[in-house]
């Protein structure tokens, strides 16, 4: 196996567009619950898909990203979805026009801004 190149594993989707609604039941249903800057992500992501076709949904340390496919909102209202706490809070974000689609993402300064908790 000397000199072969090591390749990553396929990026898994955590909510792909189709099942995005059955994705966020089966959170709440496992009683898991996203939550940034106070506010649940699924609450977001359910806004975002209203406003653009969510292709998938990717958590990665304090990173969300989303790939977006056909955008039905101007970017403005894709913004105005964002919860202001985040706006405001210490945080970066960016997009980029990739491959898989036009994709937004998030990041917070410290993982615990954004994690799951069990609820009991």
């Amino acid at each position: 196996m000397r000199g072969e190149a090591i390749s990553s594993p396929p990026r898994v989707p955590v909510a792909m567009h189709e099942k995005l609604a059955a994705k966020i039941e089966e959170f709440k249903a496992m009683g898991i619950q996203y939550i940034f800057d106070g506010f649940a992500v699924a609450d977001f992501l359910t806004q975002v898909d209203n406003l653009a076709e969510i292709n998938f949904v990717e958590f990665k340390g304090s990173r969300l990203s989303i790939w977006l496919g056909e955008i039905k909102a101007t970017p403005l209202e894709i913004v105005s979805a964002i919860p202001a706490a985040s706006l405001f809070g210490a945080m970066t974000a960016g997009s980029e026009d990739t491959p898989q689609g036009y994709k937004l993402w998030f990041e917070w300064m410290l993982p615990k801004d954004i994690h799951y908790e069990k609820q009991v």
